[in-house]
């Protein structure tokens, strides 16, 4: 049977894990990553690979410089939220990729701040 690293073990991407375990930098020096359990609703977060799989990685504010796990598809119309850029994305395309934490599935952003709003 096979099986990825397990629990600690240090790790350079989520696919040397087991199940259920991401690869995930530390928060503190110095940095390393290893294999741990899925970040839960509102711990910090690099991706949303590091996430339960019901979740996405966000940034929560237009200001912050971390991002959070929240629930997919969750927030109401009007919740605003710290808008992701993607170079290699059209407009719509990232109207969706950060909709996918809004009900709707869909997110714009202010033309003067980062701010995106579902």
């Amino acid at each position: 049977m096979c099986r990825g690293k397990v629990m600690g073990e240090s790790c350079a991407k989520h696919e040397e894990c087991d199940v259920a375990l991401a690869c995930c930098r530390e928060w503190s020096w110095p940095f390393k990553t290893i294999c741990r359990n899925y970040a839960q609703i509102n711990e910090f977060c690099d991706s949303d690979y590091d996430c339960q799989p019901n979740a996405v990685c966000i940034y929560q504010n237009a200001t912050d410089t971390v991002k959070k796990c929240k629930v997919r598809y969750s927030a109401n119309d009007k919740t605003a939220f710290g808008w992701e850029e993607d170079n290699g994305k059209t407009i719509m395309e990232l109207a969706i990729y950060n909709g996918r934490y809004c009900k709707s599935g869909f997110a714009y952003k202010d033309s003067k701040s980062n701010k995106a709003t579902c």
